[in-house]
């Protein structure tokens, strides 16, 4: 019985520790007039996380050249991998 219940703890802590993203599809998102990639990654995603990185992972999610982006253009918002 001691070892099931050692068994659940380990299991239990290993999920908890799971990233959030393991699963998890990206977020579409269209831009609005005036939005900013730092704005948009500062509405979407954790103040913990470093606005700079996540422009990244934009930039990179959607094979962006810039900084640029328009009115109307979809962006796939990746998951954050922590």
């Amino acid at each position: 019985m001691a070892v099931l219940l050692f068994a659940a703890v380990v299991f239990g802590t290993l999920y908890a520790g799971a990233p959030a993203s393991a699963g998890r599809s990206p977020e579409q998102h269209t831009v609005a007039p005036d939005e900013t990639l730092w704005s948009i990654a500062v509405e979407h995603y954790p103040s913990s996380e470093d606005p700079r990185e996540m422009i990244e992972g934009i930039r990179q999610a959607n094979d962006l050249g810039g900084y640029g982006i328009q009115p109307g253009e979809h962006l796939e918002l990746p998951p954050l991998d922590t």
